[in-house]
């Protein structure tokens, strides 16, 4: 699941399909949006999480998403909360997005969006690396690709 298709959204997008995710489902009002995120490699665009719930409870067997990655512009609690609710026992909710800094955009409930389905909330940069190179620091490139070189 990816809210938001954007431009680090289609990235997402991009990355779900590559590392092979049989599903991408992306939520996003803007139909324009939506329909570039199918030709990144989405599967399935909703305008709303709702419709997108209903996919992904029949796509699943009722087992939920995976993951869900929150790619909005600006981070509001609502969509933190659709996104708890649309991952399953065990899964993740991973944040690239910021929200505006006097307000809280986290506000689960314990009982019944984390603890009792060990549902795991991250934040996430970069992919939790440090992409400074040369080439940002001499403005030579637009759009970076991170490679990750398997250890052995």
């Amino acid at each position: 699941m990816i809210f938001g298709a954007g431009g680090v959204g289609s990235n997402a997008v991009q990355g779900a399909r590559y590392a092979g995710a049989a599903n991408v489902i992306v939520v996003d009002p803007v139909a324009f949006k939506r329909e570039n995120a199918l030709a990144f490699g989405a599967t399935h665009g909703f305008a709303s999480a709702a419709q997108a719930q209903e996919a992904v409870i029949e796509l699943t067997r009722g087992q939920l998403a995976d993951h869900a990655l929150i790619t909005i512009g600006v981070l509001n609690s609502e969509v933190v909360d659709q996104a708890a609710a649309i991952v399953g026992k065990g899964c993740q909710v991973t944040i690239t997005s910021v929200g505006r800094s006097a307000e809280k955009q986290i506000q689960l409930a314990a009982n019944g969006s984390v603890v009792g389905w060990q549902r795991r909330i991250q934040g996430h940069v970069f992919g939790m690396c440090n992409p400074l190179n040369e080439d940002l620091d001499d403005g030579t490139i637009i759009r970076g690709v991170i490679t990750h070189a398997e250890h052995e």
